[in-house]
């Protein structure tokens, strides 16, 4: 990868996408782009199909939340030389592989991999899970306070309990969680983030966190 290209923090390849440019292409002009300019209506169609909720929590609500996430994603680490995400183990304790894919099985599934923007924090994978996350302030420097209840915006599948973050983690039972909910959008995700694309029509990703695991050394 070319590293000048390539944001080492969130493996975020800094690249502009002119989705105007493409809508004329030709199927073989189109796989001729750059795989990463290779962006059209039916990415967004299979990827992202659910809708906006936004929910009422308290301060240690969120950092369990965030606790229960990174205890299902990121492996308790003794030195720099162990893994950094948690695999799943055989019986021998040697990853195990997908016997379709040729590649590395990890605990939790991809998608119930959660982080958070709009607050600073850390994440001290040389602890046990339940003790890795410590928040300083909100993004923009005000205190994170105790007592305050936060409004956060998750998609549907978590706002119902999808994952068990709300509920195994943050500890709001099943039953508890529709009066939880502030709004909850009519449409899904791709439907905004299509008319925003159509709007913007070039589309330049930026980097959108205040959070890092510790410690920085490993």
């Amino acid at each position: 990868q070319d590293q000048k290209n390539f944001d080492t923090k969130v493996g975020l390849e800094k690249t502009k996408i002119d989705a105007d440019a493409n809508k004329d292409k030709t199927e073989d002009e189109f796989k001729k782009l750059p795989v990463e300019k290779q962006v059209q209506i039916k990415n967004l169609s299979s990827s992202v199909s659910n809708q906006k909720s936004v929910v009422n929590s308290l301060r240690e609500e969120i950092k369990n939340y965030l606790e229960y996430s990174n205890g299902n994603w990121l492996n308790t680490m003794k030195d720099e030389n162990d893994h950094l995400v948690l695999f799943a183990k055989d019986e021998n304790g040697n990853v195990k592989y997908s016997s379709r894919y040729k590649t590395p099985e990890t605990k939790e599934r991809f998608y119930n991999y959660s982080s958070a923007a709009g607050i600073n924090y850390t994440v001290d994978v040389s602890k046990q899970p339940g003790n890795r996350i410590t928040i300083s302030t909100l993004s923009d420097g005000r205190l994170f306070n105790e007592d305050s209840i936060y409004t956060v915006a998750i998609n549907s599948y978590r706002g119902s309990g999808g994952g068990g973050h709300l509920t195994r983690g943050a500890g709001i039972s099943k039953e508890d969680l529709p009066g939880r909910i502030v709004s909850s959008t009519d449409k899904e995700f791709r439907f905004s983030m299509i008319e925003w694309i159509e709007k913007n029509t070039i589309i330049e990703p930026k980097i959108i966190s205040g959070w890092q695991v510790i410690p920085s050394e490993w």
